[in-house]
């Protein structure tokens, strides 16, 4: 597996996620989670536009 900038950033939002899940700060927690699935489905429809033009 290639470690980028975009496999860190994943793997240090979902670590922030659960630390903050566990020190009960479920605000932060959905703020996470929320920022990550926004930003990989804002990836998905990149690939889906890319598919679209070729």
């Amino acid at each position: 597996m290639e470690f980028n900038n975009k496999t860190l950033l994943i793997i240090g939002l979902v670590i922030g996620g659960i630390v903050s899940l566990y020190v009960n700060n479920t605000e932060l927690a959905s703020a996470i989670f929320g920022g990550l699935v926004g930003y990989l489905s804002h990836d998905i429809s990149s690939i889906a536009e890319e598919v679209d033009e070729e």
